[in-house]
């Protein structure tokens, strides 16, 4: 099984204030998602950026790729320290400026990411 999309986690504020509903931060959510991957037999793949999504007030890290354990995805390249990555990220991170605000007001503020699978 894969899952790819904005899956928004970028932290949850609960409608009510009471201590009991505490506000979770993106980073929890994001560690709990990647725990419940693990329960279910299938783990968060690590991408090319963090950062997926940017409507220019809001940088945040939105759209992921679960995999099934058992299925062969290809390594998409390496960050710049030599770890690995096995989601592409495509769109305005490859923008800078102007070029990159246009990018994102007419075409997505989210940027698109990818998975190769196979041997």
């Amino acid at each position: 099984m894969l899952i790819m999309g904005d899956l928004n986690t970028m932290g949850m504020a609960f409608p009510r204030q009471r201590k009991k509903d505490r506000r979770v931060s993106e980073e929890e959510e994001i560690e709990a998602l990647k725990e419940f991957a693990e329960e279910a037999g299938m783990k968060l793949l690590d991408k090319q950026f963090d950062q997926t999504f940017d409507n220019g007030k809001l940088r945040s890290n939105l759209d992921h790729a679960l995999v099934s354990e058992h299925l062969p995805v290809k390594e998409a390249g390496k960050r710049a320290d030599g770890t690995p990555y096995f989601v592409r990220v495509d769109g305005w991170q490859q923008l800078e400026g102007g070029e990159r605000k246009r990018f994102i007001e007419e075409i997505s503020d989210h940027c698109s990411v990818g998975v190769e699978v196979g041997l």
